[in-house]
């Protein structure tokens, strides 16, 4: 599954031009989750060509790659909805099951400006994370958007369909969360130890509609 996804991303990046990082930064002291503070973190410093990240975690897949996701999210969230804060954004997260009030970190976009990088240093250092959340660094930046102004001000959250469908109905009201033909993205979110068992019939299911490893995706996957 890992080099299918990895494919995927990567054929992605070339239809659309973009540079796809493959960083594998792991702190084995805390979960997997994590990873994706550290890469960024560290994308944002050694890469300031780059004015956008998409972090997509590797259980999710872009099923229409013909959907450029500037256009898709960027295009039209950058600049928010509240008129409140009249600022470009900087972090721009799906939401979650909970609705338009919550986020899902397995798909988000983060502008490579100072405040994301001393965003995502706080995420990561913030000491009581083990003790009091579930879901680790995806609570951990909800918790900092809901009681930090400037997190307020510099995050979007957009809805989940257009970049972070999940498959099924693991929560969540169905026509909002549930995957639906011409999405963009599928997330196997939640799906834990199960994945491994049910995704041989997914990828076939995806394959025989030409979603995923298709001739391209192929190509790239073989090599």
């Amino acid at each position: 599954m890992s080099r299918i996804s990895v494919a995927n991303k990567l054929n992605y990046a070339k239809i659309h031009g973009y540079h796809f990082i493959l960083d594998a930064a792991i702190d084995r002291t805390r979960s997997g989750h994590w990873s994706k503070i550290v890469t960024l973190h560290s994308a944002m410093h050694t890469r300031p060509d780059i004015e956008w990240f998409w972090w997509l975690d590797l259980d999710a897949f872009i099923l229409e790659k013909h959907i450029d996701i500037y256009e898709q999210v960027i295009k039209k969230y950058q600049w928010g909805l509240d008129k409140k804060y009249n600022i470009t954004k900087d972090i721009l997260v799906s939401e979650d099951c909970s609705g338009p009030n919550s986020f899902n970190a397995g798909s988000f976009l983060i502008r490579n400006s100072q405040w994301s990088k001393n965003a995502m240093r706080t995420v990561y250092e913030h000491q009581y994370w083990m003790r009091h959340y579930t879901n680790e660094e995806q609570d951990v930046m909800f918790w900092l958007y809901t009681n930090h102004d400037d997190w307020k001000r510099q995050v979007q959250i957009f809805p989940m369909r257009l970049a972070n469908s999940f498959p099924g109905t693991p929560c969540g009201e169905t026509h909002r969360v549930q995957y639906q033909n011409g999405d963009m993205v599928v997330h196997y979110a939640g799906y834990g130890g199960r994945l491994p068992r049910i995704w041989p019939g997914e990828l076939e299911k995806w394959r025989k509609k030409g979603k995923l490893l298709d001739e391209t995706e192929m190509d790239i996957f073989v090599k």
